[in-house]
This record gives structure tokens, sequence and C-alpha cells, in this order.
């Protein structure tokens, strides 16, 4: 009998701004940060898909 070993790994990274800081900006960063948030709001992406595009957006802004 084969034995499987699975590793399960958890994303526990933080965003490193302040967001609610970062919205009341006039900035690319803060356009970006509004509409994902927009689409959180109106149920288009999920909570966990929405962190993410923040994380990784802001990164590469």
């Amino acid at each position: 009998m084969l034995k499987e070993n699975v590793i399960k790994v958890k994303d526990d990274t933080r965003l490193d701004q302040d967001i609610n800081k970062l919205i009341g900006e006039k900035s690319l960063k803060s356009f970006f940060v509004k509409d994902i948030l927009e689409k959180y709001e109106t149920n288009e992406i999920d909570e966990e898909t929405m962190k993410k595009v923040i994380e990784v957006g802001l990164e590469v802004l």
C-alpha cells in the first residue's frame, strides 16, 4: 500500500501598508485598491481573492 505525504501550506502574510490611509491618498495605488474593494463589496470577487489581488498589485505598483 502506497502512503502519500501531504503538506498543507497556509498563507499568513499581511499587507504591510495601512489600506485606510492609502485609500485617502490621490494616487494610482489608491485608485487600484478602491477598485478592488468595490469588486469585493459587489461580490464580484471573494475575500481571499481580494486580499491576494491587493497584496500582489501593491507590490507591482
